[in-house]
């Protein structure tokens, strides 16, 4: 299993704090544009987000939202993997009325997952 950085994470943000209540408008966009692009374990604004480290730095800020969502997916993908793990060899599918569609998909996402996982754990 690879060694992740223990999570929650958290986009970057600009805190009001006793420093940056001081700063012009302006100044606190071009933090928050800074702040935007980061990527956060640890944090809590109790201590004004000094016990944050850094994850990662992203390009843009929208990349930035999706890699804060990386631990809560990987841990909702492990989740799925287990229920496919449990429930799938139980389902009757000669007496399911779903249709073709519906069992298609349920061939494919068990498969999307664990190759999802595997690119999660570098494999």
């Amino acid at each position: 299993m690879t060694d992740y950085t223990e999570g929650p994470w958290a986009q970057g943000r600009v805190l009001m704090t006793s420093t940056t209540i001081r700063w012009t408008a302006e100044q606190i966009a071009a933090e928050n544009e800074r702040e935007h692009r980061g990527v956060y374990a640890h944090f809590s604004p109790s201590d004004e987000g000094r016990s944050r480290v850094l994850v990662a730095t992203c390009r843009r800020p929208d990349d930035a939202v999706l890699c804060a969502a990386a631990p809560t997916m990987h841990q909702a993908l492990l989740l799925a993997k287990r229920l496919f793990n449990e429930a799938l060899p139980k389902f009757n599918w000669a007496a399911s009325a779903l249709d073709a569609n519906a069992i298609d998909l349920l061939n494919q996402v068990p498969r999307a997952v664990q190759e999802a996982l595997e690119k999660a754990q570098g494999l």
